[in-house]
């Protein structure tokens, strides 16, 4: 009978090896409102994307996030209150000489221990003023987007100081 269970365990091991680790995508997106997406009822705005992304994995409902862009991302990033981060007042703006604390270890830096790759995508907002707070620095493989909030997609100009 031990052998019979050894050669069980061994062939469960061994399936669950080949299981791959699934694909995690997080979506922050600022400034978009409860009916602004067709999986909410929505029939002004269609969203099919946006509905087969949420109608395939799982949708976080009664979570919130900061009024602003930065302390949202930190929270995001870290797990942790904004007010835990320094962010509760304000957000970061382009010469600001701060950003999230460095000694924080953030979302791509757990999946990096994972071994997933890491790509980031849009608005990073989490500060700049050194090479040290880029997303490049804190756990992404790649990022394709820009560091500053308010800035425009094709002049990359920021009304903001």
């Amino acid at each position: 009978m031990k052998a019979v269970s050894l050669i069980v365990f061994y062939l469960l091991a061994s399936e669950a090896a080949k299981v791959q680790k699934p694909h995690i995508v997080f979506m922050i997106v600022d400034d978009l409102g409860w009916n602004d997406v067709s999986f909410h009822g929505s029939k002004q705005i269609p969203t099919p994307n946006i509905d087969a992304i949420a109608r395939d994995g799982i949708i976080l409902n009664n979570y919130y996030v900061a009024p602003t862009c930065s302390p949202s991302r930190g929270s995001l990033m870290t797990g942790k209150y904004p007010l835990r981060l320094g962010f509760q007042h304000e957000v970061i703006i382009a010469n600001s000489p701060w950003g999230l604390p460095l000694e924080e270890k953030i979302l791509p830096q757990y999946m990096k221990s994972l071994n997933y790759v890491t790509r980031g995508v849009g608005k990073w907002h989490l500060g700049f003023y050194k090479e040290d707070y880029l997303p490049m620095k804190r756990g992404f493989d790649s990022f394709f987007g820009y560091w500053n909030g308010v800035e425009d997609y094709f002049t990359h100009f920021s009304d903001v100081p």
